[in-house]
């Protein structure tokens, strides 16, 4: 009685289908590849989840640096960089702050409010594309495409 498939194993049947390696590496403990070896799964390389210099956003963005030292040196700078003076930013954070600030989880720290208004206040005072705007406040590019479509919007109509 002649076999119904005269191939040895499933990659055999895909490479003479003419498919991609890909769609066969992962085969079973039974098949054996050149020289008989057992065929393994080829492990993937890992993302990093948060990049070095994203941790280190804390240290070294415009929020921790620039407008830092403008708010204790230069009102006129800061005020020309958001459009308001510092004393206007911190009634203004202190009427959104609650709304805004979200907690820290025991992987990595939440975004503070602070940071969240001044990167909103430097949007809407320049029109910066969100692209310049994580550069100048180092890797928000989660925050900013989700937190001015969906947060800011409504807490906008509360003021």
């Amino acid at each position: 009685m002649r076999a119904l498939c005269s191939y040895k194993s499933i990659s055999q049947r895909y490479a003479a289908a003419r498919l991609p390696a890909h769609l066969f590496s992962k085969a079973r403990k039974d098949e054996t590849g050149p020289k008989g070896t057992v065929q393994q799964k080829k492990k993937r390389k890992r993302k990093i989840w948060v990049r070095n210099w994203i941790s280190r956003r804390q240290d070294l963005g415009a929020s921790a640096q620039l407008l830092t030292e403008m708010r204790v040196e230069d009102a006129a700078g800061y005020k020309n960089h958001l459009r308001m003076l510092p004393h206007q930013f911190d009634f203004l954070l202190s009427q959104v702050e609650s709304a805004i600030q979200k907690q820290d989880i025991h992987m990595r720290n939440a975004i503070p409010a602070k940071v969240k208004l001044e990167v909103t206040l430097r949007y809407l005072a320049t029109g910066d594309s969100l692209h310049t705007l994580e550069a100048h406040f180092t890797g928000l590019e989660n925050l900013l495409y989700r937190y001015f479509y969906l947060k800011f919007v409504k807490q906008y109509t509360v003021l």
